[in-house]
């Protein structure tokens, strides 16, 4: 399985199409979004995707009415919040956005998860 990963995309429409376009051509299985879409028009680019995809809010993400609105238009999006566990072949995957790094560094040493995805 092939998992992309990104992160703090901050309504950069010219990045978030590069990665896309990386994405796709990359084939990937999956999609992690660690927070900080910002905006709903930005989070529709995503939906592109076609693919499961996994998001979390960011300390940045003003709008999240009406960012769970877009991504729940596609049964594909999974809004993760305030954190979870996903589960992906077998693979135990928390995914977050702004805890303290003691926080991070004591679920990475817990061996509780195979992979544990941070954005800030």
């Amino acid at each position: 399985m092939k998992i992309g990963i990104i992160s703090d995309s901050h309504d950069n429409i010219l990045i978030i199409n590069k990665a896309l376009s990386i994405l796709n051509s990359e084939q990937i299985d999956c999609l992690l979004h660690a927070g900080d879409i910002i905006s709903p028009f930005s989070a529709k680019l995503f939906l592109e995707l076609n693919l499961t995809s996994y998001f979390t809010f960011g300390n940045n993400d003003g709008e999240r009415v009406m960012l769970k609105e877009v991504l729940s238009h596609s049964g594909k999006c999974k809004l993760i919040w305030p954190k979870s566990t996903i589960s992906l072949d077998r693979l135990k995957i928390t995914l977050m956005h702004g805890e303290d790094e003691e926080v991070i560094e004591a679920l990475a040493s817990s061996n509780r998860y195979d992979l544990v995805v941070y954005g800030h």
